[in-house]
């Protein structure tokens, strides 16, 4: 797998031209512990990635934010991010919301069930769920619902312009309401 700092300097090298990135269950883990992800490295240096079109990254929740903590991309690049691992999910929405703090407000969201045990988080900066969502989470191996309630209040300010929910699934827990009402408004 080879270590972070490779990634970032192959990243770096291809980023000019990069359009696509997709990296399935390939972070590189060396040198980061998943023990304690509240304890993320500072990035030592944020990668442009000025040509992108598509991220989608997939693997444990923590390694993911770290990645995403050390790159940047255009207010018109799609995120899908698919997170296998519970751990590091509060980091992960945290890195999340950062990275797409620079684009259009999002106005709809679609939080739902995918499967037993993973919630999918989607979201549009138009209204209405048509066409591909500019920001797309799996949560997977999610222990409880309730879980996903303080997980999602960490989003900071990333879903306070949302005109349109759509809930699909188990979500009948009155704690939703919380969820929103917590956030920055």
């Amino acid at each position: 797998m080879g270590s972070s700092d490779a990634l970032f300097s192959a990243l770096a090298t291809i980023a000019p031209h990069l359009e696509v990135l997709d990296l399935e269950h390939s972070i590189p883990t060396h040198g980061l512990t998943s023990a304690d992800p509240t304890q993320l490295p500072l990035p030592s240096q944020t990668i442009p990635l000025s040509s992108i079109k598509h991220i989608r990254l997939a693997g444990d929740a923590v390694y993911i934010a770290h990645l995403l903590n050390h790159i940047s991309s255009p207010s018109t690049a799609s995120l899908h991010v698919i997170a296998r691992d519970p751990l590091g999910n509060k980091a992960l929405v945290q890195s999340v919301a950062a990275h797409m703090s620079e684009r259009s407000p999002f106005l709809s969201l679609c939080l739902g069930d995918v499967g037993e045990t993973s919630l999918a988080l989607s979201s549009w900066t138009h209204l209405g769920t048509s066409g591909d969502p500019l920001l797309k989470v799996t949560f997977g191996s999610v222990y409880s619902r309730d879980d996903m309630f303080s997980v999602l209040g960490d989003s900071g300010t990333l879903f306070t312009c949302i005109q349109e929910l759509t809930i699909k699934g188990m979500f009948t827990s009155a704690k939703w309401a919380n969820v929103f009402t917590r956030l920055p408004s």
